[in-house]
């Protein structure tokens, strides 16, 4: 998730009087029957080497170079830190954030992954499109909290009589 931090880029807390958002976002990964969090992922997207570029030695080479720059702890730190993004690798990346951020961050860390939920085989994608698009209208303002409820329940509504 991405939204506006409530600290400063060097970690530092804006105070209230002078913090620009009205309403932050939060997340958090539900437990599963045995009580360990489950972290839901949809990736789509993957860095990867086309045979056409493994082809050409430069260009290999180049590209590797690349992958291994930006996966580089401090290089990749700035990249998902800017968006407060969820990191990819192995090794544990931690940036100044809010603290409920950071409590997401740890719980992603050590959470099972999953690509597959409860009720996810009968939603429809195109709602799920709706949902992240309305979710966006409230983050910058356009929409308050009731009437994101309320374009919510008009997505659910429409996909309903689609099937």
């Amino acid at each position: 998730m991405s939204t506006e931090s409530d600290k400063t880029s060097l970690g530092e807390e804006i105070p209230e009087d002078q913090d620009p958002v009205t309403y932050r976002l939060g997340w958090f990964f539900l437990g599963n029957d045995n009580g360990h969090l489950t972290a839901l992922t949809r990736n789509n997207a993957y860095w990867a080497l086309s045979e056409t570029c493994t082809e050409d030695t430069r260009k290999k080479e180049a590209a590797q170079r690349f992958l291994k720059f930006f996966y580089t702890k401090e290089n990749y730190r700035s990249m998902i830190q800017g968006m407060y993004g969820l990191p990819v690798t192995k090794e544990a990346i931690i940036y100044p954030a809010p603290s409920a951020q950071q409590k997401l961050l740890k719980d992603y860390r050590y959470a099972d992954k999953n690509t597959v939920y409860l009720g996810m085989q009968g939603t429809a994608s195109s709602f799920l499109t709706d949902v992240n698009k309305i979710l966006k209208e409230l983050y910058t303002g356009e929409y308050t909290v009731e009437k994101t409820a309320e374009e919510i329940d008009q997505a659910w509504d429409r996909e309903a009589q689609e099937e």
